[in-house]
């Protein structure tokens, strides 16, 4: 295996750390407090000294992102159900009636159909 496929395979831990800074200095930039300057400066020289800073950082980078990730897609998903779907389906079984047939008329569920069928019902039956 080469160098190149392996690092396409797999990020490198200076990705992380890469991004890490930018938003840092991105955040110095709009809020223009130093610290998150020097915050940056710290991070990216001892990130690029030291390769077990980068790895450290990729590390805890990799961790809070899985973290954030398995919480926001419940977060996210459970509000889409609960505000959205479940209003939807009371309003709809409030309004619609018994379109499925699911509650029994009579002594049974038989529904007695009374249809002549040609030769084009069988040609799109769907």
């Amino acid at each position: 295996m080469t160098t190149a496929s392996k690092t396409n395979k797999n990020n490198t831990p200076y990705e992380a750390l890469l991004a890490i800074v930018t938003a840092l200095v991105l955040a110095y930039w709009f809020t223009e407090l130093r610290i998150f300057l020097n915050i940056a400066l710290v991070l990216a020289l001892a990130g690029l000294l030291v390769k077990a800073v980068a790895r450290g950082v990729d590390w805890l980078w990799q961790t809070l992102t899985r973290a954030l990730g398995w919480v926001s897609s419940r977060l996210l998903l459970g509000a889409v159900f609960f505000l959205f779907l479940t209003p939807i389906a009371w309003l709809y079984r409030r309004f619609s009636g018994d379109n499925l047939k699911l509650r029994r008329q009579k002594d049974s569920y038989f529904f007695v159909r009374e249809q002549e069928y040609e030769g084009k019902d069988l040609r799109h039956p769907w």
